[in-house]
């Protein structure tokens, strides 16, 4: 029996569907059914199940054809929530007030009179899905939970680079924390953090001479309520994705910027929106390790997904695709085992027989790496030089998130791949010396 939360089930398209549809018989306006689309792709929770079981009995046909019975959602808003996500909105309304008031302190001194562009931003990957030197631009660093050593790095980085940013903070009131102490509802929850959203919207649209609002929300429950209280005014809103990952679906951007086109295909928008795909992944699969240094050994990379909130399933289909790599090349010597650890993973990782690579630095070669992953963006990151591949494994299906499956392989494909790529380099090797294949 495998875990209720199917991975990568919520991020297709045909789920989303059927949670539109099911959302249809509360029969409420169009903002209001977005808001609880968003709401109920997180909290549906027997909506959920029974979709995961009609995944678990045709995967296929549940993608590809419109799955029955009829979907069923229930009312979320009447559920109440657990005490560990009580302490968890208090912990995070707390750092919202604090990065806010430090804020307030040190925007005074801030030189950014002239500047035209609000950045909202959380950690270091806001500096590769925009760009790090454009001008007239002011971070605004909101917390970050998952990591707070990542987040100090990324203002140790801003300070470096002496680039202008200020801490903020979502404008919670007192009143809506203290409705959902009393509540500890779904609903009070909704109050508490959409009125935070649509305070921090009209207090943005108050300020001076901004222009254009850079965000990357996709992740935020309630970025649909932040964006429509700015767009009262001109502003023009800009959301890139910070990954191949699908979030909550309905959005009010003006302008989205995809990595994969499934994703504008995924994502919804109550208002008129542009979809931009930007090429990030360079042309065509590197081969530069065979034609290349043939006297070194090949330095495999696993990518890994498991994190503090990856979930058992990724965790066990993790652990036992490393096993099997570590049985099918263990021991030889024309291979090295790496793992790059998940920049949210709090807990070290334990993978035997696999060296931990700190960064892409300290590879010898990334365009002669190969790099392996189950849905991780690197797979189309620039970064990633070397063959990249896609891995599929038990319910964890990559062709659901990505365009193209021409890369994608299960555990016995990959080794077999493999094993071929290192033929292939004994071959050029063997040729390599006097331009004959030595016995």
């Amino acid at each position: 029996m495998v875990d209720f939360d199917v991975p990568l089930l919520k991020e297709s398209r045909a789920y989303i569907r059927r949670l539109e549809r099911g959302v249809e018989a509360f029969q409420e306006c169009r903002y209001h059914k977005s808001r609880r689309t968003n709401w109920s792709y997180r909290y549906a929770s027997r909506f959920h199940a029974a979709e995961a079981d009609l995944f678990r009995q045709n995967p296929r046909a549940y993608l590809d054809v419109p799955a029955q019975p009829e979907p069923r959602v229930e009312d979320v808003y009447s559920q109440p929530v657990s005490k560990r996500k009580v302490l968890e909105v208090i912990a995070k309304v707390g750092a919202h007030w604090t990065f806010a008031a430090v804020g307030r302190l040190a925007g005074l001194a801030l030189p950014d009179s002239k500047a035209r562009t609000y950045r909202k931003c959380y950690v270091d990957e806001m500096e590769n899905i925009f760009d790090p030197d454009e001008a007239a631009i002011v971070r605004y660093v909101f917390p970050f939970p998952l990591s707070v050593k990542r987040q100090l790095r990324y203002l140790r980085y801003l300070v470096r680079r002496r680039y202008p940013f200020r801490l903020a903070g979502y404008p919670y009131d007192i009143r809506d924390l203290l409705h959902f102490l009393a509540r500890r509802d779904v609903l009070s929850l909704k109050r508490l953090e959409t009125r935070a959203q649509l305070r921090l919207g009209r207090a943005i649209r108050r300020q001076r001479n901004w222009t254009t609002i850079q965000l990357s929300d996709e992740f935020d429950i309630c970025s649909i309520d932040f964006v429509r209280a700015v767009k009262r005014s001109d502003l023009h809103i800009v959301n890139s994705a910070h990954g191949v990952g699908k979030y909550f679906p309905i959005h009010a951007y003006d302008e989205f910027r995809i990595l994969m086109m499934g994703q504008a295909d995924y994502y919804r928008a109550i208002t008129q929106c542009r979809y931009i795909k930007q090429e990030l992944r360079s042309s065509g699969q590197d081969a530069g390790w065979v034609e290349g240094d043939t006297g070194q050994v090949m330095q495999f990379v696993f990518v890994s997904q498991t994190s503090s909130r990856s979930g058992a399933y990724i965790d066990r289909c993790e652990a036992e695709v490393l096993q099997g790599l570590l049985t099918a090349f263990s021991g030889r010597e024309d291979i090295e085992l790496w793992i790059k650890v998940h920049p949210n993973r709090v807990q070290p990782i334990k993978a035997q027989g696999f060296k931990i690579l700190p960064g892409l630095s300290a590879l010898r070669s990334p365009q002669d790496s190969v790099f392996v992953s189950f849905f991780s963006t690197s797979h189309i990151d620039p970064a990633f030089k070397g063959r990249r591949y896609l891995l599929s494994y038990g319910l964890l299906q990559p062709a659901i998130a990505f365009d193209d499956d021409g890369s994608i392989l299960d555990l016995d494909g990959l080794v077999t791949e493999i094993s071929e790529l290192l033929l292939k380099r004994k071959t050029a090797n063997a040729h390599s010396s006097d331009g004959r294949i030595h016995d």
